[in-house]
């Protein structure tokens, strides 16, 4: 199906368009929810991951302009192999955080 559609918005169908459209703003929508719900002020990274994110460019669009203006500065990141490694590679990778006795990730005090 997902196939037919790309096909069908690479030929200018307004349709195909719209729906990759709305795909685009509701997964904005959730991943704002989860920021907003995680408080986080200074800079966002968003790990992205899977087909409709990657490779069809209205979804990939409009989820970011979703995002953009959320917090000082919202990075969508596109590495390969995020979904096989997770948030747990970004954390760690920024070496601002740790895991605690509880085993939550939280920020690095020393």
């Amino acid at each position: 199906m997902v196939l037919v559609l790309v096909e069908l918005a690479c030929k200018n169908d307004a349709e195909a368009i719209g729906l990759f459209k709305q795909v685009g703003d509701e997964l904005a929508v959730m991943t704002r929810d989860v920021i907003r719900n995680l408080q986080v002020l200074g800079r966002v990274d968003v790990a992205v991951s899977g087909s409709v994110l990657e490779k069809i460019p209205w979804v990939r669009e409009r989820f970011e302009q979703g995002l953009s203006g959320l917090c000082s500065e919202v990075r969508v990141l596109n590495e390969g192999g995020l979904s096989n490694r997770g948030g747990y590679y970004l954390v760690f990778k920024s070496e601002e955080f740790v895991i605690n006795k509880e085993d939550r990730v939280v920020k690095d005090e020393d």
